[in-house]
């Protein structure tokens, strides 16, 4: 697949996100129509997206986008509709499965690595490589990330703190950063 594409896990969440915009009121549908492409705005069709099928990044994007519009333009609504998005994935049987068989391995070197591959399941265009010193204190690199937009970049952080910190059984904080264009570093401590 040469197109950058995510798994519909991902684009539902932040459908179901900026659907719930819409019925509250706080985007009306003609911002939305004017924002999104016609193959973006066909996903809101009744049973349009599939989870374990795979969808342009540049779908996903265009909803973060709209995401981080309605929330004021600030990153951490993006690291905090990370953290939902990622509670929400585990109602995905597919995608709970493999998180319980990774907490079953629950120590910084092996689970942490298993929740990288989680990652390359879910995005078809990135390496994710997990460095831990302890469960305290790592780093996720994200190579091949050019095409890894910043909007996703914010969304991932809040995914990587919601389920690392349940795999290692303690709050986390991350941050991230993007040193080049084509590499994104997350860093995990313990809150507190």
């Amino acid at each position: 697949m040469d197109v950058p594409s995510v798994k519909g896990v991902l684009v539902r969440s932040a459908l179901e996100r900026v659907q719930s915009y819409l019925d509250s009121g706080r985007l009306p549908r003609e911002q939305l129509e004017l924002r999104l492409e016609r193959e973006d705005l066909a996903l809101f069709e009744k049973d349009q997206v599939v989870n374990g099928l795979w969808y342009p990044a540049t779908s996903y994007e265009r909803l973060l986008d709209l995401i981080y519009q309605v929330e004021g333009r600030r990153p951490e609504a993006l690291i905090a509709f990370g953290k939902s998005a990622a509670e929400s994935l585990l109602g995905a049987p597919a995608f709970s499965g493999i998180f319980e068989a990774t907490t079953r391995r629950a120590n910084h070197e092996s689970g942490g690595p298993l929740l990288m591959k989680l990652a390359e399941l879910m995005l078809n265009f990135t390496r994710w490589k997990y460095v831990g010193v302890s469960a305290d204190e790592f780093w996720v690199e994200v190579s091949q990330a050019a095409d890894y937009h910043e909007h996703a970049r914010y969304t991932a952080q809040g995914l990587i703190e919601f389920f690392g910190s349940r795999l290692f059984e303690t709050p986390l904080h991350m941050t991230s950063e993007r040193p080049s264009r084509d590499r994104i570093v997350f860093r995990g401590t313990r809150a507190g």
